[in-house]
């Protein structure tokens, strides 16, 4: 029919014809659009529309059903799809006048087959095929030539009739021929099934023939077998058919041989609980001929069925600083696997390893089947433990690993409490020193505070508890960081039991103390603590907060993540104890270190105490980035090497919006390293807000700042002033200087109300600003310079 073109796609329409007088018929039509069939079905006198075709040529075909299932016609043609109009379409119908052909549905197969040794052979040909109604018949023929000329028909043979529920009108033939051979030599065979239908074609017959296949037989000589199946598990036999089999005839020629002609004899070593590559034999059923194959055996790991719990009671109850308590978790054992052949006997089975967590976090380092509770800290905790079976890569079916968890136990510290009294009973003023006392439930014990153990001497005046039910001592807040005062952070108190007769002492127990500011909830008040979870936060991603309170630092802090250390309410001080590099070292793309006191308005400190160092009090390097927030100050690091006295940058920024850098010295007298408040290398610094004063480079030059090969912006309400380098050059005295800053191949932007003031260089050049080889200052105001001194060019002095 005529049809319309949209969009690249058409239609086409199909109309069938009424049925004839007293015959019921329906039609399918089957249209192939590249490669695929779409078919309708159409009933008598309809109207079907097949939308979106394709533009194109198409071949179109129609079959007419008599009753729903015979044939009664059929036809063919081709449609091209074109843009705009397309021409009528006629599909013509032929009335079939013989039965459909046969469909062959299963083909014999060619075989070779062996005399067994008793001299006889068979074999069993199958063929099968299907047509609509009638009566499907079956012929066998056999010849001795390729050909099939001089064949002869077989008379012995079965037939079995199969049905289909959604089509009884079918009919499925299958045909089994069963010949005997008692000789070798080489014979043809082919199957011709007969469709016949008497109610709707009369004597008209239809048939379709096999294809043409050779049995040979031959005397076989021995054949080899090789394992190509996936690695089967112990004590179970693989199928014949993961085998390949190459038999050798007696003519000398080859063939893959046939598993129905085989079997797995017994196998030839007891697999039980055995790994490894293994020989199985394989037989030749009609020969009695046997070889073997290495089969690849492996076992299965330990499944979830496997498990594990913690033995004793479901929740225990421990004194603080008592005692302890062992766990023990009993996990069942991986099944241990002999491998074959292997001299000396060895054994492989699933790795079984531990791993304890308190609540939802992990125990660092607690890795043993037994696990002991610490009893430091009181409260109420959860542990559990999780076993890992770890299967062998080698012998096992699988690498996954199966994971056992326990049940949770729970384990309560009771907390002692902590009061201080003096012998008669009294609260102890604690300006005084003697005996005091600790109370675990109503027995007393008796301990003093000795000064190797907590320096008493020197911290009498200082020494408080803090409130009762903890077990920690507080120190007053002006003699944090105070470098006389000999603070031991992991002293312990010794507590001793009087005996109300003989007044004999008696040592019943030792308690570590930390002496600390009182911790409230997320404060780090112990450097150790934090340096360990800071260390541990390595994502550049999401800032994480550190809450501090006051603490003497005695290691280096490497940052990797992007951190931000906040002050408690009321401010907090860090301190340099005993430690002599970098407090903080902040390295690679996308580690950042956030000083921040804007959050709470409180003020962080971090102090030097005027100890001779090596290192900075904070390195940036490697891409890293340092932002320092209103309220947070860098004072009285004294540096003796390096660039920087309180901060150094190398290759990477700073951002100063706010606090001070104040009253540090540099006293290196390497060249090309000054700095006495900071060190630019490579860098960039952008600075909005805050002070640099007071700071001081005594060998080298750049009093405040020493930027070498790097980018300075200096805005807003900020000041460089106080600085200075007291350098004293020998031969002139205009070679270096820079009291307030010193700039190499470096540039120089002052804007808005920045200030660079009262800075000096008394010995060499430019107090305020020294510039030099390729270095670039603008300055958007006359004002932003004033009050420097030097030898040469108080307020700027430059060589370029």
């Amino acid at each position: 029919s005529s049809l319309e073109v949209e969009n690249g796609k058409g239609c086409l329409v199909f109309q069938t014809p009424p049925n004839p007088d007293g015959i019921n018929l329906s039609y399918k039509i089957s249209i192939d659009i590249d490669g695929i069939e779409v078919i309708k079905t159409i009933e008598a006198n309809k109207v079907v529309v097949a939308n979106n075709i394709p533009l194109g040529k198409h071949r179109i075909s129609c079959t007419a059903y008599k009753s729903g299932s015979i044939i009664y016609a059929s036809g063919s043609t081709e449609a091209t799809i074109k843009s705009g109009k397309t021409d009528s379409l006629n599909l013509i119908l032929k009335r079939q006048t013989t039965p459909e052909a046969p469909e062959i549905i299963l083909q014999p197969q060619s075989r070779i087959i062996t005399l067994a040794a008793t001299g006889g052979a068979n074999v069993s040909l199958t063929a099968k095929a299907k047509a609509s109604g009638g009566e499907l018949t079956v012929k066998w023929f056999k010849s001795s030539n390729a050909d099939m000329s001089g064949k002869s028909e077989i008379s012995s043979h079965t037939e079995t009739n199969e049905t289909v529920e959604i089509d009884p009108n079918l009919k499925i033939v299958n045909s089994i021929l069963s010949e005997s051979y008692s000789s070798t030599g080489s014979f043809y065979y082919q199957c011709e099934f007969i469709h016949s239908d008497t109610t709707n074609f009369g004597d008209e017959t239809s048939s379709s023939k096999s294809s043409i296949i050779s049995v040979k037989v031959k005397s076989l000589s021995s054949f080899s077998a090789s394992y190509t199946g996936s690695p089967v598990s112990p004590l179970s036999l693989p199928a014949l058919t993961d085998f390949a089999i190459t038999e050798t005839y007696s003519d000398g020629s080859t063939a893959s041989g046939n598993h129905s002609d085989y079997t797995i004899t017994s196998m030839s070593i007891d697999t039980n609980r055995k790994v490894g590559s293994i020989p199985i034999e394989l037989k030749h059923t009609g020969t009695g001929y046997t070889a073997s194959a290495n089969v690849t055996y492996k076992y299965t790991p330990t499944s979830s069925s496997a498990t594990a719990i913690i033995e004793g009671d479901s929740s225990i109850t421990l004194a603080q600083y008592t005692g302890s308590q062992t766990l023990t978790v009993r996990a069942d054992n991986a099944t241990p696997y002999t491998i074959y052949g292997s001299s000396p006997s060895s054994t492989v089975s699933d790795t079984k390893t531990y791993q304890w967590y308190k609540g939802s976090e992990k125990i660092a380092n607690a890795t043993d089947q037994t696990f002991t509770v610490p009893v430091n800290e009181s409260g109420t905790f959860s542990y559990k433990c999780k076993v890992t079976y770890t299967p062998n890569a080698t012998y096992a079916m699988s690498t996954t690993p199966t994971i056992i968890e326990t049940s949770a136990i729970m384990v309560t510290v009771a907390k002692w409490t902590v009061v201080v009294k003096n012998a008669s009973g009294i609260i102890q003023n604690p300006n005084e020193s003697g005996v005091y006392t600790i109370l675990k439930n109503s027995d007393i014990y008796t301990f003093d505070i000795q000064n190797n153990a907590l320096n008493a001497s020197s911290l009498a005046t200082a020494i408080t508890w803090s409130t009762e039910n903890t077990e920690y001592l507080d120190i007053d807040d002006n003699m944090v960081c105070a470098n006389d005062a000999g603070i031991n952070q992991s002293a312990t108190i010794k507590a001793t039991y009087t005996d109300p007769v003989s007044h004999a002492n008696t040592t019943v127990l030792e308690i570590p103390v930390i002496i600390k500011l009182v911790d409230s909830t997320g404060v780090y008040t112990d450097w150790s603590t934090l340096e360990a979870d800071i260390e541990a936060y390595t994502n550049t991603a999401q800032p994480k907060v550190f809450k501090v309170g006051n603490m003497n630092a005695n290691l280096n802090i490497e940052i990797t993540g992007n951190v931000t250390i906040q002050p408690v309410d009321g401010g907090a001080t860090i301190c340099r104890s005993g430690f002599y590099g970098s407090l903080f070292t902040i390295t690679g793309s996308g580690a950042k270190l956030t000083l921040d006191g804007n959050s709470n308005s409180s003020s962080l400190i971090l102090d030097g105490k005027e100890i001779s160092a090596v290192g900075a009090l904070i390195t940036a390097e490697n891409s890293a980035t340092l932002i320092i927030e209103n309220n947070v100050t860098l004072k009285n690091n004294n540096r003796t090497n390096g660039g920087g006295g309180a901060v150094s940058i190398v290759n990477s920024t700073l951002y100063m919006n706010g606090g001070s850098i104040e009253s540090n010295t540099l006293t290196n007298d390497t060249d090309d390293l000054g700095g006495g408040g900071v060190y630019l290398s490579g860098s960039t610094m952008n600075m909005i807000g805050g002070s640099i004063s007071g700071n001081k480079a005594t060998k080298l030059s750049g009093g405040g700042i020493f930027a070498n090969n790097s980018a300075i912006t200096i805005s807003g309400n900020t000041f460089i002033t106080g600085n200075s380098t007291e350098i004293n050059p020998e031969t002139d005295k205009t070679l270096q200087g820079g009291g307030g800053i010193y700039l190499k191949d470096s540039t120089l932007i002052l804007i808005s109300n920045a200030k660079i003031q009262n800075n000096s260089a008394p010995n060499a050049s430019g107090g305020g600003i020294y510039n030099t080889t390729t270095g670039a200052v603008t300055l958007y105001s006359e004002e932003a310079l004033s009050g420097n001194t030097a030898y040469n060019g108080g307020n700027i002095y430059s060589t370029y």
